[in-house]
């Protein structure tokens, strides 16, 4: 299903709730990587797809923390929100670090020999501030459109890269993926942190 305004374009897989797509409405590049899984942290497992007309919730869990995040993706005339709020279920406090929760981001920086790279491939450039963190995304050619995304609620403290190292081939380079980490923290059985991107 895709989200849009006049300025951006979300595609989004029916099936399993997660983010395939980012485009310019006048634009051809993809801003998300080939079989990639946006938003959806390791370990964690969907559970639940609900749409909406301009909104999609995602239900996902990882049943050894029973902790639950529902992810929320919502399009308005104003621009593009993404949400998690990751949940408690169990009945003892978790520890929320940046060893055991990280979001990937894949943004599609792989440099493959016969991609147009200058026009099809991005470089992406990550702020850490707390609540004022950022991702800000341009094309290796340093043409428009942009990509940027802001922490508007929540904060992250932290990144890291994941490396896939399947996807290089001879004459490729791939830059990694993007996993930020929210703020350490201590979550209370049944209580619920808040992130949102825009």
């Amino acid at each position: 299903m895709m989200l849009e305004n006049a300025n951006i374009k979300v595609e989004i897989c029916e099936k399993t709730g997660v983010t395939t797509g980012i485009f310019s409405p006048n634009d051809s590049m993809n801003w998300v990587l080939e079989n990639s899984y946006w938003g959806l942290v390791d370990n964690f497992e969907v559970k639940n797809v609900e749409k909406g007309d301009k909104k999609v919730l995602l239900t996902t869990e990882y049943p050894k923390y029973k902790l639950e995040t529902k992810i929320e993706k919502e399009i308005s005339d104003s621009g593009y929100f993404e949400t998690y709020y990751i949940t408690n279920k169990d009945t003892t406090e978790f520890f929320l670090t940046k060893e055991n929760f990280a979001i990937p981001f894949p943004f599609d920086c792989l440099f493959l020999p016969q991609r147009d790279i200058m026009n099809n491939c991005c470089i992406s450039h990550v702020w850490c501030g707390g609540d004022s963190a950022w991702i800000s995304s341009n094309k290796c050619g340093g043409y428009a459109p942009y990509l940027v995304m802001d922490v508007t609620n929540g904060a992250i403290d932290d990144y890291s890269i994941k490396y896939d190292v399947t996807r290089v081939v001879n004459g490729s380079f791939f830059r990694g993926v993007i996993a930020l980490h929210p703020r350490e923290c201590v979550i209370m059985p049944n209580d619920t942190i808040k992130l949102t991107f825009m």
